[in-house]
């Protein structure tokens, strides 16, 4: 995975840790002493399927913690992962 922070971009190698199909995939990574897993869970709507994203962090310090929630929010990259996973769906479905 390649992460861009504060305008320095980092790779991050990435495992798949839990796989529940259809319902969940979870994967993890670690750079720099932090610990993140992050959960995509599908939700079995009427007319499709509802994907949401649970993220976890381990290994920050206080000041460290409020300074990534700040950064996750703004840069608004749980939404680009969703819709990043989305459309490799949607290009791999049945017609």
């Amino acid at each position: 995975m390649r992460l861009k922070v504060f305008g320095f971009t980092f790779d991050v190698q990435a495992n798949v840790i839990e796989v529940d199909p259809p319902a969940r995939i979870t994967w993890q990574g670690q750079k720099f002493g932090i610990t993140s897993i992050h959960t995509y869970h599908f939700l079995p709507r009427e007319h499709g399927t509802m994907m949401s994203n649970e993220e976890t962090f381990y290994g920050l310090g206080f000041f460290s913690k409020r300074l990534l929630a700040g950064w996750f929010a703004a840069s608004q990259l749980s939404l680009s992962s969703l819709r990043g996973l989305k459309r490799r769906l949607e290009q791999d479905a049945p017609i």
